[in-house]
């Protein structure tokens, strides 16, 4: 991700997209945390690649397996956010998903 910091200010230049990267983890598991005061990325443009990823995870029978957290902090990832992440990583574990 620190490579991104080449496309400040030219964001439309950045040879992919998030939302067909995250489409492509599809079915497997995936989590975003995105705080709402991050600095780093906007917690709107989360929800917006994974909106538009969500139609492939569905394709997929997987809609459950695509999440986001928002957590009221800076960039951080704050101990409850970090307990629910484990607990849903060790879901896809469990499901082999």
């Amino acid at each position: 991700m620190p490579a991104l910091a080449q496309y400040a200010g030219r964001l439309q230049e950045i040879p992919f997209d998030f939302h067909e990267l995250v489409g492509a983890l599809a079915p497997r598991s995936f989590l975003a945390i995105a705080p709402l005061g991050d600095g780093n990325f906007k917690w709107q443009s989360v929800d917006r690649i994974l909106t538009a990823a969500r139609p492939v995870y569905a394709l997929h029978g997987a809609s459950d397996r695509l999440a986001v957290e928002h957590p009221d902090c800076l960039h951080d990832f704050p101990t409850e956010v970090r307990e629910r992440a484990y607990e849903f990583i060790g879901r896809a574990l469990r499901a082999g998903k």
